[in-house]
Parts: C-alpha cells; sequence; structure tokens
C-alpha cells in the first residue's frame, strides 16, 4: 500500500479587540470565530468588537458579517471541500461512462 503524506494545516490566529482598541483575545480557528460572530449577534454587541488577521483590521457590521474575508483567513476548509466535490463529480461521471460501455 502506497503512504500518503498526511497535510498539516496551521490555522491564522485572530486577534480580537474592543472597539477602543482594548486587546480582548484571540481566536484560533473557524470555529471559533463562528461562535464569536453568533455571540455577538445574540448579546446585540456587533459593532464593540473587530478583529486583526495580520495588519487587517476587519469589523463586523449588524448581522455579524466580517467588512471582508481575506485570501488564506479559514477559507482552507471551503477550498478542499471544493476539490473534494470537483473529484467525487469526475469520479461518478467516469463510472457513468464505464458503466455504459
Amino acid at each position: 500500500m502506497k503512504k500518503f503524506p498526511i497535510r498539516r494545516y496551521t490555522y491564522p490566529i485572530l486577534r480580537v479587540y474592543t472597539k477602543d482598541d482594548k486587546y480582548a483575545g484571540v481566536l484560533n480557528n473557524d470555529v471559533e470565530l463562528t461562535s464569536f460572530q453568533i455571540d455577538l449577534l445574540k448579546a446585540n454587541l456587533t459593532q464593540e468588537y473587530y478583529i486583526m488577521h495580520e495588519d487587517d483590521k476587519l469589523t463586523f457590521n449588524e448581522n455579524a458579517e466580517l467588512s471582508r474575508w481575506p485570501k488564506g483567513m479559514y477559507d482552507m476548509t471551503l477550498i478542499n471541500y471544493s476539490e473534494l466535490v470537483k473529484l467525487r463529480k469526475a469520479r461518478r461521471e467516469q463510472n457513468d461512462t464505464d458503466n455504459n460501455k
């Protein structure tokens, strides 16, 4: 059996600040980010915090949506799922072609 390397991924750390620039903590992954967004919405505090991704300041609107989504910020899951869907679709299409011969 051929050995495959296990891909490792290091999540970028997002620093959280209050709107008056006081450090509030870090978000270590996309689950923590979405949980933070939920908590902001529930508490009606979406305008009270922002996050820093590298040197980019990202604010939240009234719906806890980010002002923008920088490339490389917690996008690996979506990129991997997209590739997985394409590969599965191609395999199904190949199997259908082979079965119709």
